[in-house]
Parts: C-alpha cells; structure tokens; sequence
C-alpha cells in the first residue's frame, strides 16, 4: 500500500471514528434528557418546592420565570453530552472538508500558470526532469508541495508518467486537475509533443475557469437572495411569538381559567415532550418553552439547509455551502438569544 493511500485510510477512519463518537454522546445526553426529565404537572396544589415537579405557573413573581424544580443536573449534563456530540461529530468533519476544498480550489487557480512554465521550459530545451526541477522552485502556492514531491520521485528514478499518476492520485479531489495528467500521461506513452499538450491544456482549463467565474457571479445573486429569504424567515419567527403565540394563550371559551403554556408539552406525545425538555435544559425559560424550542429547531435546520444549498449553487460542491450553514447557524443563535 502506497503512503498516499496509507494517509486516505487514515483520514477516512478518523472521520468515521469522529462522526460515531459523537453520535454516542449525543444517543447517550438523549437517554440522560428522558431519564433526569422531571415530571411535568399543572396542578397548582403541588406547588413549586416539589420536588421532581415542573409547575410553570408558579415559577415566581412572573410567570414567565423557570419553575427551579423545571431544571435538574442530569438535565444540565445532557444537553452538554448532546452539544458535544454534535461538536465531536459534526465540525471536525466539516471543517476538514470546507479546508480540503478551498486548498483544491487554490491549486486549481495555480494549475494553468504550472502547466504553461512547464511547457516553456520543455520548449526552451530542457529535458522533462530539468523543467520539472525548474517550476518546483517557483511558487504556485498549495500546488508547490505536491510539485516538489513528484520532482524528488523524478529525480530518485521513478518513470515520469508513475510520478504523474500519483500526483493525479494525491490530488483526486480536483477532478479538473486529475483529468489534465491522465492526457499528459497519454500523450507521453503514445509518444505525442508533451509541450503543446501541456500548453493545450493551460488554455482550456484557463477558459473552464473563466466560465465558472462568470457562472459564480451570476450565481452570487442568488445567493444574496437566500441569505434574504432566510433573514426574512427569521423576522417571520420572531414576529410569530411575540405576537401570535401569546394570542393562543387566550382561553376564549373561559377568559378566567389561566392558560398552562406546557400543555403543548404533554398533549403531543413524546417528541414535543423531549423537545421541551432540551428548551428547559437550555434554559429557554418555562413559558411557552414548547414554541421557542419549535421554532430555534426550525430555523437551525433551515440555516443548516438553506447554506449547504447556497454552496451548491454557488460552486456546485456541498463542502462550499458550509460557510454559507455556519453564518446562518450563528445568526439564528443571536437572533433568539437577542430577541427570544
């Protein structure tokens, strides 16, 4: 097995080994959550000292203050198990990918200035493995290291047309790329001009990347337009629990009975009720807590959607929306930690 293919196996179980462990945490905060869940009751003769019950109506002076029995430590432990879990298995992974993909994207600029030095040095006179050692010494940016390797596997005897395929091979995430040394390496064992397939090469990915500029800027605007919708998204949020859900609070058939705002949480079933209990864990408050849980899941998977899907747009890979998910995640933390 080739180093090359050593360090991808390597790559691909510390990902996987990522992403299982924190599915652990976050299957082992979710049993912890439903487990240290205290029970939830609107009888008001309980009272708020009671232990392991969660009244939100006597959570103080205002009702919209936590009833403290609403909270526990096992609550507080597995919302940190979940955050962990997603921490573990979802950034390392992400970012890895997003700096993957911005270091091909950096070579692929560099790669037509590459092919066009090589093909004048081999013009010029010189034999394959002197022009190769010649553009080594130039810096083509995150294209020069793996230039630099291939000229050292030239130089120790490796065949010219090996040294290519395991270049193309160490830079497979560039399609572009890999496809140009599967020509040079044809068209060297076919016996063909290595100089002006080279040169023939550095013009076509040069107008390739022309297009693609021009397609992102046109693309650009769309972008512009999904960031829009989804601020526009979460104003509608907002709008619709400062306005609408207390609205609903209002018991129209009987004006005196006291709405209980965690009946939502109980007449739902279980996920409203584990919904719930990772507001109260959060701290979200005891009010209405099943509607500011809904609505913060809502707007995280639609920021999570909504930027993966700008990245596909824009330069049709998914590990370019994750800059896109990350602005609007963060964005949908400020805006409820602000204005909910």
């Amino acid at each position: 097995m080739t180093e090359n293919k050593k360090a991808q196996k390597k790559e691909k179980m510390l990902k996987i080994g990522g992403i299982v462990i924190g599915f652990l945490f976050l299957m082992i905060g979710i049993v912890l959550l439903i487990i240290s869940a205290p029970e939830t009751t609107s009888d008001e003769e309980l009272g708020c000292d009671a232990d392991e019950i969660c009244n939100c109506k006597c959570g103080g002076e205002s009702e919209s203050e936590p009833d403290p029995d609403c909270k526990s430590l096992g609550q507080t432990l597995s919302v940190i198990f979940m955050i962990l879990g997603m921490l573990i298995g979802i950034v390392p992974v992400s970012a890895y990918e997003y700096f993957r993909f911005s270091r091909f994207k950096r070579m692929e600029d560099s790669f037509p200035r590459f092919m066009k030095d090589f093909s004048e040095a081999v013009k010029g006179g010189m034999t394959i493995p002197q022009a190769l050692t010649m553009v080594a010494q130039i810096d083509y940016g995150p294209l020069s290291k793996e230039i630099r390797k291939a000229d050292h596997q030239v130089s120790w005897g490796l065949p010219f047309p090996k040294a290519m395929q395991r270049f193309a091979e160490r830079i497979k995430g560039s399609s572009i790329m890999k496809q140009s040394f599967t020509i040079i390496n044809e068209s060297f064992v076919s016996g063909g001009d290595i100089a002006n397939t080279m040169n023939s090469i550095a013009m076509n990915i040069g107008l390739i990347k022309e297009i693609e500029d021009e397609k992102k800027a046109i693309m650009e605007q769309q972008i512009y337009i999904m960031y829009f919708i989804f601020f526009m998204f979460l104003g509608i949020i907002v709008l619709l629990y400062k306005m609408i859900v207390p609205m609903l609070s209002i018991n129209i058939s009987d004006p005196t009975t006291p709405f209980d705002p965690s009946a939502n949480c109980r007449e739902l079933g279980l996920a409203s009720e584990l919904m719930c209990d990772i507001g109260r864990a959060l701290g979200l408050g005891c009010e209405y807590v099943y509607f500011v849980s809904l609505f913060l899941f809502m707007c995280l998977i639609q920021g999570l959607s909504s930027g993966i899907l700008a990245g596909v747009i824009g330069q049709g890979k998914i590990a370019a929306g994750i800059k896109h998910a990350a602005i609007m995640i963060i964005a949908t933390l400020c805006v409820f930690i602000i204005f909910v």
